[in-house]
């Protein structure tokens, strides 16, 4: 009954499809040029990918499990946003530590690097990992909308559609990802904490 929904849909709303898809390559299309010239070609660099984006979804994870059991955080929106930013990157740090274990266990037993987090592949793929997770998790649903018939229009940004908005954000959320992986991991493998507290902030 879904698919045949779905195939109603793509019939009835020509210009919704088009527009569905216009953003969904707006918000993805980069990352998908990054992934197929980029991470696809190397094994090791899916799996960090795939690794990454699993371990942003268990962080969130937590975080919506720790919002839930805490009464006063659903009333607090600054607390839940700082718990939320903190539960990441204590995801980020696993991750990071997760990849550098297996390097030396690795290493133990071969010559050849398979999961490095310190070369820039390594961080270029994770964060990507990171970010296409985050970006679909925040503003999937809205770009799914985007497939009925017409659009919709925020009164703070009347000039701007709805979906093209969320399209830009999600785009932005997977480079901003991407930048902040290099930063944390640099910050981790030179043990500073100022530049740890930077990735945070």
């Amino acid at each position: 009954i879904s698919l045949v929904r779905w195939r109603f849909i793509l019939l009835a709303s020509g210009m919704g499809f088009l527009l569905f898809s216009g953003c969904t390559m707006i918000a993805l299309g980069p990352a998908i040029a990054v992934f197929l010239l980029v991470v696809s070609p190397n094994a090791n660099l899916v799996i960090l990918s795939t690794l990454s984006g699993f371990i942003w979804i268990c962080s969130i994870s937590m975080a919506a499990i720790l919002w839930l059991m805490i009464p006063p955080l659903q009333g607090f929106l600054a607390i839940s946003l700082i718990e939320g930013v903190v539960s990441q990157e204590i995801g980020r740090y696993a991750y990071y530590q997760l990849c550098a274990a297996a390097e030396r266990r690795v290493a133990a037993l071969s010559s050849q690097k398979l999961f490095s987090p310190n070369n820039f592949d390594s961080i270029l793929a994770s964060g990507l990992g990171f970010g296409v997770a985050s970006a679909l998790v925040r503003v999937g649903s809205t770009l799914e909308r985007a497939v009925g018939p017409g659009t919709s229009y925020a009164a703070a940004c009347p000039a701007m559609s709805v979906y093209l908005n969320a399209a830009l954000h999600a785009c932005l959320t997977v480079a901003f990802n991407v930048f902040l992986m290099v930063v944390a991991v640099d910050a981790y493998r030179s043990r500073a904490k100022w530049r740890g507290a930077a990735a945070v902030a």
